[in-house]
């Protein structure tokens, strides 16, 4: 049986909810001025189709939906192979993916960039008739099908997570375990679709911003996605272990769990940067060539190099370690870290495919850049925090909980 971990008071402990209404209210001010701030870069951008805009525009968008689609993720992984290690981070999950119908009017002004040509070369009429690879690409890359794309893959997330998450709260109220049989073998196979949909929109979204593509975009931001849902999920989880009622179910046990997980996407991060990175220089074509020499230029590079240390090997080797992952207040620091490092690879990602640089011309845009991810970042966790605060803060059904909670009851360490 796992121990839980050590309070300063059981009997006195406090409630979540008021930590979470306190989140909740100081990302909403951060929301609204991170929003004003990107409608202001908006009338005063002066380039040419509003790039400049769009890239500070895309990086806050992408980093929400990292979020969303983490949440999204792990929802149809801990349903079809319910692992203790998404017990305590489930209903931050399904209060992420509430995200979706938000995320879905937040891509009206893209649509809208791609209707009017701002955005897309292919969807420019004069830039797609000037380049062969977007002519051949036409009857995919167009503005109907890339819109009609994008409200399939929306009306499917919405749909499926919908389903699984009323399915999980009614049986907190039934008890019926035969819902979590169900769960599973509607996970299994609507998690491939999933998969599918979300390679294809990160296809849509931004490999389509060039003519540059790779084979393994897709898996890459979907592992990029899954691990900074995770890093954010846990040190939530962490950070509040004394509160109720997560003092009452996260035990060493299930945050060793979810330690491992953290290491086990790192890993795959690496491995499919790696590998990417490894096909690509092989081949050394000039249409595949383009992603990673846009990424060495000037000081873009040096992001490049710190990724590798701060994404890969200082995470990997503090969580390699079995201290890290039974001592909760350094596996909470890890998790702020990678949670920093997963928003600075995903502006590293994103905007050099608009053409911007880290030189004095483009430096004025990184204010803009983080207009975005205020705007963006503190939607998300506005909404999230008010989300979570509707239903129980964990799935009371789960007899392994019951047990972590009646253990903690009885006053064991």
């Amino acid at each position: 049986m796992a121990e839980a971990y050590t309070t300063p008071d059981t009997g006195r402990q406090q409630s979540l909810l008021p930590d979470l209404t306190k989140i909740r209210g100081a990302a909403l001010p951060i929301a609204a001025i991170g929003l004003i701030g990107l409608v202001l870069g908006l009338l005063l951008d002066r380039s040419e189709g509003h790039r400049a805009f769009w890239a500070s525009y895309y990086f806050g968008y992408m980093v929400a939906m990292a979020l969303t689609l983490g949440c999204t993720t792990l929802l149809f992984l801990h349903h079809c192979v319910r692992g203790s290690w998404g017990l305590a981070i489930l209903r931050i999950l399904e209060a992420g993916t509430k995200m979706l119908p938000i995320m879905f009017v937040g891509m009206i002004p893209i649509l809208y960039g791609v209707w009017t040509g701002q955005i897309y070369p292919w969807a420019n009429e004069a830039e797609r008739n000037a380049n062969e690879v977007f002519r051949h690409k036409a009857l995919y890359l167009n503005p109907l099908w890339f819109t009609i794309r994008q409200v399939v893959y929306f009306v499917f997330w919405i749909w499926a997570t919908g389903e699984l998450r009323k399915s999980s709260l009614k049986q907190d109220q039934t008890r019926d375990e035969t819902l979590a049989q169900q769960r599973g073998s509607f996970a299994a196979p609507f998690g491939v679709v999933h998969v599918v949909l979300v390679t294809f929109a990160y296809t849509d979204w931004l490999m389509s911003l060039t003519e540059w593509f790779s084979t393994l975009y897709g898996v890459w931001n979907i592992t990029k996605n899954v691990l900074l849902t995770l890093a954010f999920s846990t040190y939530i989880v962490l950070k509040f272990r004394d509160r109720k009622p997560y003092s009452e179910i996260v035990t060493p046990a299930l945050a060793r769990d979810l330690g491992n997980m953290i290491l086990g996407f790192t890993m795959f991060w690496g491995y499919t940067s790696l590998s990417q990175f490894l096909i690509i220089w092989s081949a050394n074509l000039p249409e595949e060539v383009t992603f990673y020499g846009a990424r060495a230029d000037g000081a873009l590079v040096y992001v490049g190099a710190f990724l590798i240390f701060g994404h890969f090997f200082g995470p990997f080797l503090a969580l390699i370690t079995g201290r890290t992952k039974r001592t909760p207040d350094i596996l909470q620091k890890v998790c702020g870290w990678l949670i920093v490092v997963r928003i600075i690879d995903t502006w590293w990602d994103i905007v050099p495919f608009f053409g911007r640089r880290l030189t004095g011309p483009d430096l004025p845009g990184l204010a803009l850049d983080l207009a975005a991810l205020a705007g963006f970042g503190g939607v998300w966790v506005a909404v999230t925090m008010a989300n979570l605060k509707k239903e129980s803060l964990y799935p009371a059904h789960d007899p392994r909980l019951i047990e972590a909670k009646e253990l903690a009851a009885h006053g064991a360490h």
